[in-house]
């Protein structure tokens, strides 16, 4: 006759480990299937928390959602093909450690608009076909790397402000910093470093 304890467990299931870098998007504690659906949901100065990589989707902030903040953790980046990787109308807007990636030769990997204010710390940016950053608004860059762009680092346009500090903007096919227009301007503050661009 067998006996079975009364504390015996039932096997656990095998269930895999989640992906290190799995891709997660929420605002506070709402999850979200998309970096659009994300800000969508978004109310101004909120804060959008992302990890791991989000490719071929656009981070596109628009005049509405003035204040927002996008903090980066585990590895987190956005990679799109065409067109700009963050696109940004709103003021106050900050993104804070992302990797951010694009291949448009029309254009840059990080635009902003003009009456958009945006401030990129910690951020890594690279524009394979294309500029790095293009400003017709304000975007300041503190902790920053602009690298190995197909055309400028930044470039601030017709009215436009760039600001840098503690950035490096190197490897880039052409200069690394060029104002473009009238009013356009750009200041590059303590710690900035522009080496090895190729014009």
């Amino acid at each position: 006759m067998l006996f079975r304890s009364r504390h015996a467990r039932a096997a656990a299931p095998d269930i895999p480990p989640a992906p290190r870098d799995m891709a997660t998007v929420a605002v506070g504690a709402t999850k979200y299937g998309s970096l659009a659906e994300a800000v969508a949901g978004a109310k101004p100065g909120d804060t959008i928390a992302i990890s791991g990589a989000h490719t071929g989707q656009q981070l596109a902030i628009p005049a509405t959602h003035k204040g927002l903040v996008v903090l980066g953790t585990g590895g987190a980046s956005i990679t799109v093909a065409q067109g700009p990787a963050v696109q940004c109308g709103a003021a106050g807007v900050k993104i804070s450690g992302v990797a951010l990636a694009a291949a448009d030769s029309a254009g840059a990997c990080v635009t902003v608009e003009r009456g958009g204010a945006l401030a990129l710390d910690s951020c890594e940016v690279r524009n394979t076909a294309g500029d790095g950053v293009q400003a017709l608004g304000e975007c300041s860059l503190a902790s920053c790397k602009v690298l190995e762009c197909g055309a400028y680092g930044v470039v601030a346009l017709d009215g436009g402000l760039v600001r840098t500090a503690g950035t490096t903007i190197a490897l880039n096919t052409k200069t690394g910093a060029l104002a473009r227009g009238k009013g356009a301007r750009i200041v590059l503050g303590e710690g900035t470093t522009v080496e090895k661009n190729k014009m």
